[in-house]
């Protein structure tokens, strides 16, 4: 009998043990979709159609003195993490364009004022439509933007400096899967990027801000793993 009841509870731990090894491995499949992280590289096209300039004013500057800037293409660098198939944390750079502000109003005839090369790091928190054996599967974005500026060089023989600073961020876009691992990925963010200006030189310093406020285009090819 003894014998008769090791042999049953062997028995029973095996099919407990078969059970629990066909759950694992079905749910498997899940947790590595859930989990899946992907990588693009691409161009980014900042649009300041939208730009608005305060300035400059102070010593020197004469009336309705203002500035323009120019649009920037750069490299695009992404990661994003996915905890569920839907949600997905994103951290967006932009890095490599270079920013050319030339006079406007009564300075339109000095021309090219400084120039900067402006980087950026943008965390989105993203949902992604449809299911994920979905090819084509759109996506919102909000998140919190920085921008700052690099290799600041007057024209004008002016000290200029640029503020860093940080701004509310949205995006929209598209990504096209071409398999497991290959996508294209075509995106459209905006963000309220400001910077205060301070131009010194022997006629005085003056002060200006710049709010870019970019429509910023991204179109990029991403690995997934």
């Amino acid at each position: 009998m003894a014998a008769r009841d090791g042999e049953h509870e062997r028995s029973s731990m095996t099919r407990i043990s078969t059970a629990l090894c066909i759950a694992a491995l079905a749910c498997a499949p899940a947790l590595a979709q859930a989990q899946r992280s992907i990588i693009d590289l691409g161009l980014s096209y900042n649009y300041f159609g939208d730009t608005l300039v305060d300035g400059p004013t102070g010593g020197g500057a004469p009336a309705q003195a203002a500035l323009k800037v120019s649009h920037v293409g750069a490299l695009l660098l992404n990661y994003e993490y996915r905890p569920t198939p839907n949600l997905g944390l994103q951290l967006a750079t932009s890095f490599g364009g270079t920013l050319d502000v030339e006079g406007a109003g009564s300075l339109a005839a000095q021309g090219r004022t400084f120039k900067a090369r402006p980087y950026s790091l943008t965390a989105f928190v993203n949902y992604h439509f449809f299911d994920e054996g979905n090819a084509l599967r759109p996506f919102l974005g909000i998140g919190v933007n920085f921008t700052g500026y690099a290799s600041v060089e007057s024209y004008t023989g002016q000290t200029v400096d640029m503020s860093n600073g940080w701004a509310a961020a949205v995006q929209a876009g598209a990504r096209y899967a071409f398999d497991k691992n290959w996508s294209l990925l075509v995106s459209l963010g905006m963000n309220w990027a400001k910077s205060d200006i301070t131009l010194s030189g022997s006629g005085g310093t003056q002060q200006a801000s710049i709010e870019f406020r970019p429509a910023v285009f991204g179109l990029a090819v991403g690995y997934s793993f």
